[in-house]
């Protein structure tokens, strides 16, 4: 009989085997983020927030992401595109203050299903442009069955101050990146086989950071086009955007994924 063993770490399908250990940290050697971050309406985005965390300040985080030299995947590369909200989760004690992952589009399957299976980052699949740089702009969208949902375009990039960087750097050296782990019950009845809070921290090497204005503009499209994901692009797009908070990033860095410090929280 094949027995899966408490000190290992499997993926399904598991009865293949998985390796001794648990999670351990992973570098993203060569990773451009490009970070937009707005204001909300309190109520419509506490309406995302799960049991016992708390919003910090009625704020949306947009991040497209390109990582290159991914240690875990051999190098291979991928795109993402990342919403997130500033919580405090307030059942540990002392609190944690992080971002909540409210919903993470990639590229590839790959980083998707460890992602969703063993920290609860909330992972689906979408087409994510490459980065469009031209002069002092730069443009990429988020796209699924020829249809963009989530266009992002950055302008007046200019590279930031001595000043500027330490405040950016200051901000994302380490984060708390937070998420919620539902597996739902198979069968009739609904329910859920595991629903609980994960913590995922990150950390940030920068190597150049630029600046600037940006818009981040949310289209949904008809259920046919989009059966699966359209509800979630719909919930987006009637969060209004009040008003920008601080400039747009634009940071060139080394992306170190710590699972080795990944854990539930309770």
């Amino acid at each position: 009989m094949n027995r899966l063993r408490n000190d290992h770490l499997y993926m399904m399908p598991a009865h293949f085997g998985g390796k001794p250990g648990g999670m351990t940290a992973t570098t993203y050697h060569d990773t451009v983020s490009a970070t937009i971050r707005y204001e909300t309406d309190q109520d419509a985005l506490e309406a995302l927030i799960p049991e016992g965390f708390e919003l910090r300040s009625a704020e949306i985080m947009v991040a497209a992401m390109m990582n290159r030299g991914v240690e875990w995947m051999a190098g291979e590369p991928y795109n993402i595109v990342a919403v997130n909200a500033p919580v405090r989760y307030r059942k540990a004690s002392p609190n944690i203050d992080g971002w909540y992952s409210l919903v993470v589009w990639e590229n590839k399957t790959t980083p998707i299903l460890p992602g969703r299976e063993q920290t609860g980052i909330p992972k689906i699949y979408s087409e994510i442009e490459e980065f469009r740089f031209l002069g002092d702009e730069m443009r990429t969208w988020a796209h699924y069955g020829g249809h963009s949902f989530c266009d992002l375009h950055f302008s007046n990039i200019r590279e930031a101050s001595a000043d500027e960087r330490r405040q950016v750097d200051d901000e994302f050296r380490t984060m708390n990146w937070m998420a919620w782990r539902h597996i739902p019950k198979p069968g009739e009845g609904g329910g859920a086989s595991l629903s609980e809070a994960t913590l995922f921290p990150q950390e940030f090497e920068s190597s150049r950071v630029r600046l600037a204005d940006a818009s981040c503009v949310w289209s949904t499209p008809p259920f046919w086009k989009n059966p699966i994901q359209a509800h979630i692009i719909a919930r987006l797009e009637s969060l209004p955007i009040v008003s920008p908070v601080g400039p747009a990033i634009i940071m060139n860095a080394k992306n170190i994924l710590r699972g080795d410090l990944a854990k539930l929280l309770d």
